[in-house]
C-alpha cells in the first residue's frame, strides 16, 4: 500500500484479484467481529476509490459494450473465488470474540 500511495495516479492498478480477496477478507472480518466493525468501512473506502480509479482508466478508451465485457469478467472472477470466502469466513468465525483481527491472507 505505501509503494502505491507513491505511484502516479496513472500508474496505480488495484487487480481485480486483488480487490476481491480484500472485499472477501473485509466481509469475513466484518461477520466475525462483534465491536468496531464500522472501522472496517473506514478502512475499504480509500480502497474502493482505488479500485474504481483503476477500472475508469482500464477502459477509459473501450466501448460501453467492451467495458461491460470487462465488468462481466470481474463478476466471474468473484464467482470463481467463492471458495476462498468460504474458507476466510469459516476461519474467521473461529477466532476468539476479543480477537484483535490481525490480517492473513489464505490461500
Amino acid at each position: 500500500m505505501e509503494a502505491a500511495s507513491r505511484l502516479a495516479v496513472q500508474e496505480f492498478r488495484l487487480p481485480v484479484e486483488a480487490w476481491v480477496k480484500i472485499l472477501y477478507e473485509l466481509a469475513a472480518t466484518f461477520h466475525a467481529w462483534p465491536r468496531n466493525r464500522f472501522k472496517i468501512i473506514e478502512l475499504v473506502t480509500p480502497l474502493y476509490y482505488a479500485r474504481i480509479a483503476d477500472f475508469v482508466h482500464s477502459t477509459w478508451d473501450l466501448s460501453s459494450e467492451e467495458a461491460e465485457q470487462v465488468v462481466e469478467q470481474q463478476a466471474q472472477i468473484f464467482e470463481d473465488t467463492k471458495d476462498y470466502l468460504l474458507k476466510v469466513w469459516e476461519e474467521k468465525s473461529k477466532l476468539p470474540e476479543n480477537h484483535s483481527g490481525e490480517w492473513q491472507l489464505y490461500d
